[in-house]
């Protein structure tokens, strides 16, 4: 389990929220959706409460980072991994949530992949469909020129 001082996270926490306080929490919008998604219908949250969350959520990101940044410098590395991610949740003592964020990374990037995919192959489309316009307009022009030569 990688040990980090309290007084290394208060550290990080200061020095980088000292900078601009309001950059490093998370959209108030992400929130509410969070909570709307996780909760049962009828349960509402009240303003405190959200604001209370997302600084939570956002030191939890912050603290996931620096974890997951140790442990790539340890293997000295400066790009953090999503094997870096998955380490520092479980150097971080939720290891029961590893399994469900693994397979929620693999399936995203399932959907990542099929959407590029599909954008290529629109791209192709587009591009074949416009070389065949081209070709049509050139064909139309040539047949032109030549009932022109004609008379």
């Amino acid at each position: 389990m990688l040990s980090v001082s309290q007084s290394s996270v208060d550290v990080l926490l200061i020095g980088i929220m000292a900078s601009r306080p309001g950059d490093f929490n998370l959209p108030a919008n992400i929130v509410n959706k969070i909570l709307t998604d996780s909760l049962p219908d009828g349960v509402t949250v009240s303003t405190d409460a959200k604001s209370a969350l997302g600084k939570a959520a956002s030191i939890f990101v912050l603290y996931s980072t620096s974890c997951a940044q140790q442990l790539a410098r340890t293997e000295n590395r400066d790009n953090l991994t999503p094997q870096d991610v998955l380490a520092a949740t479980t150097s971080m003592g939720f290891q029961e949530f590893g399994p469900d964020l693994k397979a929620t990374y693999q399936q995203n990037k399932k959907d990542k992949d099929k959407a590029n995919q599909r954008r290529r192959e629109k791209r192709k489309q587009q591009r074949q469909n416009k070389n065949q316009d081209l070709e049509e307009v050139m064909v139309e022009e040539d047949s032109g020129h030549e009932e022109q030569e004609d008379e």
